[in-house]
């Protein structure tokens, strides 16, 4: 795992998705901890906006409530659609811009689940959700 974030500190994100996968084979689910959280983390500063959202996904199976993988999956679907829209717009498909859609709404759907519960668990302060909030309103 430390191998793996002395690569992200320089920016070699293959190398640390190597490392952080190699870690988690070796540890049980229930062992794993923040590590998936580091390989979401790697792939969105890839910019691999798609792997990002997926591996996210497959956190959320295991733990649907936790604030701070439901803050994340609203940061990569907000970053991925504003992603799609920075294309030259000759170069978007329809489908994309649909999906953009989509993620922006659900983007604002997880901020606002998240801003309605005052306590954060996770340490995501209330203003920066509503930043996120503004920012999707004005896109």
């Amino acid at each position: 795992v430390n191998l793996g974030h002395v690569y992200s500190a320089y920016q070699q994100w293959d190398n640390a998705l190597k490392q952080y996968e190699k870690a988690l084979k070796k540890l049980q689910p229930h062992q794993q901890g923040d590590i998936p959280l580091y390989i979401v983390r790697t792939l969105f500063a890839k910019k691999d906006f798609a792997a990002a959202k997926m591996k996210l996904h497959q956190i959320l199976r295991f733990n649907p409530t936790q604030e701070l993988y439901l803050y994340n999956l609203a940061l990569v679907e907000e970053e991925y659609a504003c992603d799609i829209l920075r294309k030259e717009p000759r170069k978007r498909t329809l489908k994309e811009v649909e999906d953009v859609m989509k993620m922006l709404e659900n983007a604002k759907r997880l901020y606002k689940r998240l801003d309605s519960n005052k306590k954060t668990y996770a340490g995501i302060p209330q203003e920066k959700l509503k930043q996120h909030l503004d920012h999707i309103r004005n896109e």
